[in-house]
């Protein structure tokens, strides 16, 4: 018999410890420079999406649907092409070191993983430091965030990104302490633009727009659609 979950929305006695074994496991193996990330996000899409143990050797099964082998093809970071890679500003270097796991992150947040809010942000939290340039203590980020690199964004204590929120760190933002970036809200900076600054406290309101090389001092407020520049 499984057990219901909590009253309050939170899981509770085996879910809440298949949830537990399940990030246990992922940050065992990302922690572990034996393995391949390919492999890891590929075998871990397998299962989520297809609900079954991996076999990949249905690619090879000219029998199984062609539509159900291109989608299984797909679950290999090394099959995907990102938006971003075609851009000529990309170091690709960099970039191929974290693809695996931003194609993780956008797979997640389509899944029901994704849109269960009590194991998404702790997910977020653990492939982060990963993606990003830095990421401080007690990050959280909500769903359908999108960024252009990951490796230009340095990110502080305390921060907390809302749904929808696009980073374009084309070129270098740094976001400070105890910030929050409200649904929907459009932070840029270009390569040629200079580092886009977001000071310590600030809040930026949904669906603002910060523009490249704009630098927004401690504790400032951009309201609800407003735009700030440099």
């Amino acid at each position: 018999m499984v057990e219901r979950t909590a009253s309050s929305g939170h899981p509770s006695g085996l879910i809440e410890t298949i949830f537990d074994d399940f990030l246990a496991r992922l940050e065992e193996k990302l922690a572990d420079p034996r393995f391949d990330r390919n492999e890891i996000v590929r075998d871990l899409l397998y299962e989520l999406y297809l609900t079954e143990a991996p076999n990949f050797q249905r690619l090879n099964d000219y029998t199984f649907p062609i539509a159900a082998r291109a989608v299984i093809a797909c679950l290999d970071p090394r099959n995907v092409t990102l938006e971003i890679e075609a851009s000529p500003e990309l170091d690709r270097q960099k970039y191929a070191e974290r693809k695996p796991l931003i194609w993780l992150w956008q797979m997640l947040d389509s899944s029901p993983v994704g849109w269960n809010v009590h194991l998404a942000l702790r997910l977020r939290r653990i492939l982060a430091p990963y993606i990003f340039a830095r990421v401080g203590a007690n990050f959280v980020c909500h769903q359908g965030v999108r960024w252009s690199c990951g490796y230009n964004i340095a990110i502080g204590d305390n921060v907390t990104i809302q749904s929808n929120v696009v980073l374009d760190d084309r070129g270098t933002i740094e976001i400070g302490d105890d910030v929050c970036v409200e649904n929907g809200a459009h932070i840029s900076a270009a390569p040629s633009g200079g580092v886009t600054r977001i000071g310590r406290g600030v809040r930026i309101g949904a669906r603002a727009l910060v523009l490249a090389g704009a630098c927004l001092p401690e504790g400032t407020v951009i309201p609800p659609a407003g735009i700030a520049g440099p």
